[in-house]
């Protein structure tokens, strides 16, 4: 809905959300438009056989290739074990958070490595005191 300075609805605008699924594939893509005259987004999520998350791609402006990737890997108990974010998929990750879990499933630590922005800084949480 468009405003004007003193909150009332002077007018609407109507933006289309479209989802489309892609069996054999898992994955799920989801396109924006805000209909306000702005470049439309999309972001696919891809799942691996066991449902799990494996990326979500980001193309913010519909260019045919992703802008950002966040990559997922689960160990053989489905535990996430490992996160990356390429924030300008050049094939380079900037973020690598790795996470560690006991024999019940309680995680233990996460370790976030921020890389290639100046200093390279970790940031570690240990659950293991728990």
């Amino acid at each position: 809905e468009e405003t004007d300075d003193e909150g009332n609805v002077t007018g609407t605008v109507k933006g289309t959300y479209s989802v489309q699924h892609v069996y054999g594939v898992n994955q799920i893509t989801e396109t924006h438009d805000d209909g306000k005259g702005g470049t439309p987004s999309m972001v696919t999520r891809r799942f691996d056989e066991k449902g799990n998350l494996t990326a979500i791609e980001l193309d913010s402006s519909l260019r045919g290739y992703p802008e950002h990737i966040t990559l997922f890997k689960y160990n053989s108990k489905n535990q996430m074990i490992e996160k990356t974010v390429d924030s300008d998929a050049d094939g380079t990750a900037e973020i690598s958070t790795k996470l560690k879990w006991d024999t019940h499933g309680n995680k233990l630590k996460a370790t976030t490595t921020v890389i290639n922005v100046g200093v390279d800084r970790t940031l570690v949480h240990d659950y293991s005191c728990w």
